[in-house]
């Protein structure tokens, strides 16, 4: 089963996520933000990360950039509802898997799962 870690500071966005990929077989933990992730991440390394780009703390790009230098191997999936270019840019600058714009549907999600995850449906 593959462990996926949703981090986002709007809890709704974070039910909807953790709702649909439970329906593609994943454990699903979640954090309200990056501080939160951070200590889940050590506590349990998940398998991949889905994590919002603007949240209050240390934001989405600074924790992506902090876990690919502490854990190069983490699949980090981000995710946002801005449409900037310039997001677009930084995410595959600070080297994401994988940028999924808001509202995230369940092909692109399935999409995303499957190249960066191997998930099989």
């Amino acid at each position: 089963m593959t462990r996926i870690l949703v981090v986002d500071d709007d809890p709704d966005a974070r039910l909807l996520l953790d709702a649909v990929l439970q329906t593609c077989d994943c454990e699903v933990d979640l954090a309200i933000d990056g501080r939160d992730a951070m200590h889940r991440i050590e506590s349990r390394m998940p398998d991949g990360v889905f994590l919002d780009v603007r949240m209050p703390g240390i934001g989405g790009l600074e924790l992506l950039d902090t876990l690919r230098r502490d854990h190069p191997q983490l699949k980090i999936v981000m995710t946002s509802a801005s449409s900037a270019d310039e997001v677009a840019v930084a995410i595959r600058t600070l080297g994401a898997a994988a940028y999924l714009p808001k509202p995230i549907t369940l092909h692109d999600l399935r999409k995303v799962l499957h190249d960066c995850l191997g998930w099989r449906p």
